[in-house]
Parts: C-alpha cells; sequence; structure tokens
C-alpha cells in the first residue's frame, strides 16, 4: 500500500490576483502497487495518507496552476 503526504502551497511566481493553491502530493511508493491503472502509485483505494509538518506554504517557481489550468495537485514521487 502506498502512503502520500500533500503538501498545500502557494507558488511566488503565480500570476493571480488572490495567488492559487495548488497540492503538492509526494508519493511513498511501494514493492507492489494496487490498481495503478497508467500510473506509478496506488489507486486511492489503495494509498494512505500520512501526516505530515512543513514550514511556510509560499514556494518557489512558477504556478502549475496558471500554467496548465485547472490544475490543483501536482503528483510528485519519493522512494521510501
Amino acid at each position: 500500500m502506498c502512503q502520500y503526504f500533500d503538501i498545500p502551497v502557494k507558488p511566488v511566481d503565480c500570476a493571480a490576483a488572490d495567488k492559487h493553491l495548488v497540492t503538492f502530493r509526494w508519493y511513498i511508493l511501494c514493492q507492489s502497487p494496487r490498481g495503478v491503472g497508467t500510473s506509478r502509485h496506488c489507486s486511492v483505494e489503495h494509498a494512505r495518507a500520512v501526516s505530515a509538518l512543513f514550514g511556510s506554504s509560499r514556494t518557489e517557481g512558477a504556478c502549475p496552476a496558471c500554467a496548465n489550468p485547472p490544475t490543483t495537485v501536482v503528483i510528485k514521487y519519493v522512494n521510501g
């Protein structure tokens, strides 16, 4: 079962008047993902959210929501 943690951020280079809130979802990949389809991680039914505490909600770089609307979640991977 894959685990994931969400990091909600507001990109500093966002062009929107009220900065977009984009969630970076980091998956901790498991050895045998279930229900993967076209993804590299378990489907929602087979994944589990874990708590994570981070500092600022601001992040450097371009805004994925401005570049590719209506993006609100960006998937990232980390090996567990």
